[in-house]
C-alpha cells in the first residue's frame, strides 16, 4: 500500500467540480468513471487450506467472488468476478488513489492478505498508482469456516506409532469419513504421493470418525493415539472452524519371503565334526528373515537355533530349515555322518598260473599295518600270493619334513597323493624310506601296497617321522587317519 499524498484543497475542489457534471449519468447508476490509463490492480483470492499464510501449489483459487474497485472518494468505479483460478484484474487505470472491496465468499473467513491489507468488511487500504504501474498486492487467503481433518498415512518402520523424520508417506490409501454410527461414508479420499489426506468442508456440529476403506495386504495397522488396531479413528465432535491436523495413520509394511536357500545343500561329515549352515532369505529386505532349524534325528546330528550343527553318530538324517514368515517356506539338507577313523582296503589274489592280480573284495581297516602271517586276510584269498592295497587320508599338524618308512616281509610300496615315494622288492631291493615337505593343515592321501608271496610270514608296517618327532619312526595314530 502506498502512502496517500496531501492534496491542495483548491485542486481537489476544481477536480470535483470538473468531473461532477460529466459523471452525473454514471453516478446515477452507482458506478463512477475515470479516464483510461496504463496502470492496473490485480490479485488472487485463494483457499489457504493449511493456514500457513501463503498459496501453496495444491491450494485452489476461489472462483466467482465479486471484487469492486473504488476511487479515493469511496465510489465504485468498476466491478470484476474472480475467474477459475481465483484471479481478477482492473486494468487501464489512470494514476490515482484507489481501494478494492471484496465481497467475502460464503463459508469462508479471511485469514491472510497481501501488503495492501483488508479489513473485516473486505475493504482494502488505499492503493496509489503511478502511470504504467501494475500493482499485484491486493490478494487474500481464506480459510473455510467448515471443519476439516487432515493427516498422513505413513510406513511406521519402527512401529512406534509416531511419524519419524525418515519415515515415508504411503500413497493411494483410501479412507472414509463417517458420521458416528453410520456405515456409509460422507466423504472418501485417497492419500497423495506423500501419503497426505484431507477431509475438507465438513459440516460442523456433528461427530465423525475415519475408517480405512482399502489397505494393501502387505501392511498391518499400528495402533496409536489417533487410530485403533483395526484402523478406526477416535471420534471428532467438530465445531465451526475446527481444524484437526496430524491425524496420522501408522502402517507397517511386511515384505514377504519369496525364497529360502541353504549352504551346503548336503552335509557329508564325520563323527565329531561341527559347522554352521548358511541361510539366504530373498528378497534381502524381507520383513521377517528369521528361520527355525530341526534335525529329524538329533542322535546323528544336532543343530541349535543359530544353525550350528554337530555330527554325533554314524547314520543318515535330514535337517529342516523353515522360515517363520506366514508362507513358511522350507529348505531340506541331507546329512550323512561317517566314522572318521580308518582306511579303505582292497584285496587282490595272484593265481600263479595266470600271472596277474585279480580283485577279490574290499573292506576297511584301522590303519596301514598288516600282520596276517599265516592268517587269510580276506575270505577265499588264501595265505600267500596276494596284494593288499589301503587308502587313507591324514591332515598334518606341523610344517616341515615328513619321513616315511616301511617294514615289509616281501614287497611293499607307498604313494603320497598318488606319487610313488617308496618301492621295495625283497629280491631286487629298492627304497625303504623317503621324505617330503608339507605344511600344517595340509591333507595328504596315503596309499600303501603290500605284496605277500609265501606263508607263514606276512607283515607290512608304515612308519613316519614328523617335524615334531624327527628321530623316532612311529606309526601314524589311528585317530588321525580318515577314509575320506
Amino acid at each position: 500500500m502506498k502512502k496517500i499524498n496531501s492534496k491542495n484543497m483548491l485542486l481537489a475542489l476544481i477536480i470535483f467540480v470538473s468531473f461532477f457534471m460529466s459523471s452525473v449519468s454514471v453516478m446515477a447508476k452507482g458506478i463512477s468513471s475515470k479516464a483510461e490509463g496504463t496502470a492496473s490492480i490485480s490479485g488472487i483470492l485463494f483457499e489457504d487450506s493449511n493456514a500457513n499464510g501463503q498459496q501453496d501449489a495444491n491450494e485452489p483459487g476461489i472462483e466467482g467472488v465479486t471484487v469492486r474497485l473504488l476511487d479515493d472518494s469511496g465510489t465504485e468505479i468498476a466491478q470484476k468476478t474472480t475467474d477459475g483460478q481465483g484471479k481478477y484484474t482492473f486494468d487501464k487505470l489512470s494514476s490515482d488513489l484507489y481501494n478494492v472491496k471484496v465481497d467475502f465468499p460464503v463459508g469462508y473467513k479471511m485469514f491472510t492478505s497481501g501488503p495492501v491489507g483488508f479489513n473485516d468488511d473486505g475493504l482494502s487500504g488505499y492503493i496509489e498508482l503511478d502511470e504504467g504501474e501494475a500493482y499485484t498486492g491486493a490478494w487474500i487467503g481464506f480459510i473455510s469456516t467448515a471443519a476439516s481433518i487432515e493427516g498422513t498415512v505413513f510406513n511406521d518402520e519402527n512401529k512406534s506409532g509416531e511419524k519419524d523424520g525418515t519415515e515415508q508417506g504411503i500413497s493411494g490409501i483410501e479412507l472414509g469419513l463417517y458420521l458416528v454410527g453410520n456405515t456409509t461414508p460422507i466423504q472418501t479420499v485417497k492419500t497423495d504421493a506423500n501419503g497426505n489426506y484431507s477431509f475438507l468442508k465438513i459440516t460442523p456440529g456433528k461427530t465423525y470418525e475415519i475408517k480405512p476403506i482399502s489397505i494393501p495386504s502387505q501392511y498391518e495397522i499400528v495402533k496409536n493415539s489417533n487410530f485403533d488396531e483395526n484402523g478406526k479413528s477416535i471420534q471428532f465432535a467438530l465445531e465451526t472452524l475446527d481444524k484437526k491436523r496430524d491425524i496420522n495413520l501408522a502402517l507397517y509394511e511386511t515384505i514377504p519371503v519369496t525364497g529360502i536357500s541353504v549352504e551346503p545343500k548336503e552335509l557329508i561329515q564325520y563323527v565329531g565334526d561341527t559347522g554352521k549352515l548358511i541361510v539366504t532369505i530373498t528378497p534381502e529386505n524381507a520383513t521377517d528373515k528369521d528361520v527355525t532349524y530341526k534335525s529329524d534325528n538329533p542322535s546323528i546330528m544336532t543343530i541349535d537355533k543359530d544353525g550350528n550343527w554337530e555330527a554325533k553318530a554314524v547314520g543318515v538324517t535330514f535337517i529342516e530349515v523353515k522360515s517363520t514368515s506366514n508362507n513358511g517356506l522350507t529348505a531340506i539338507v541331507k546329512v550323512t555322518v561317517k566314522k572318521r577313523e580308518g582306511v579303505g582296503a582292497t584285496f587282490y589274489d595272484y593265481p600263479r598260473y595266470l600271472g596277474y592280480f585279480i580283485e577279490k573284495g574290499t573292506g576297511t581297516a584301522t590303519n596301514f599295518d598288516d600282520d596276517y602271517n599265516n592268517v587269510e586276510p580276506y575270505p577265499g584269498l588264501g595265505t600267500d600270493y596276494y596284494k593288499v592295497k589301503k587308502v587313507g587320508y591324514v591332515t598334518l599338524k606341523d610344517t616341515g619334513i615328513y619321513t616315511f618308512s616301511i617294514e615289509v616281509d616281501d614287497n611293499g610300496a607307498v604313494y603320497l597323493d598318488d606319487e610313488k615315494i617308496i618301492d621295495r622288492d625283497n629280491i631286487t631291493g629298492g627304497t625303504l624310506s623317503n621324505f617330503r615337505y608339507f605344511k600344517a593343515g595340509q591333507t595328504i592321501k596315503i596309499t600303501t601296497e603290500h605284496y605277500n608271496k609265501e606263508a607263514p610270514v606276512s607283515y607290512f608296517h608304515l612308519r613316519w617321522q614328523t617335524p615334531s618327532n624327527p628321530y623316532s619312526p612311529k606309526a601314524i595314530p589311528d585317530a588321525e587317519i580318515t577314509m575320506e
